[in-house]
């Protein structure tokens, strides 16, 4: 009986976990394809579509995000006058 028991209850936890691994995926999925590739010079590079940090490194940049209202995370301190 007592193992009859614990048999069903893990093979209910089994499947308990078999099934949240799978929306991780979806997730992970998901968030790949949320990506833009940009071209320049040296080649292409994916960025996110939304990125949460941004880093300027000149002050048109910095001019152009404040009149957006998006907050940037860094300004490089050695350019300054």
């Amino acid at each position: 009986m007592r193992k009859t028991a614990l048999f069903i209850v893990l093979s209910a936890f089994i499947f308990l976990v078999a099934c949240g691994q799978k929306e991780e995926v979806k997730d992970n999925e998901k968030n790949q394809a949320e990506t833009i590739t940009i071209t320049h010079e040296l080649g292409e590079e994916e960025i996110p579509k939304n990125p949460e940090k941004i880093v300027v490194f000149d002050f048109v940049m910095l001019d152009t995000l404040d009149k957006l209202n998006v907050e940037d995370t860094g300004v490089p301190q050695g350019s300054l006058p």
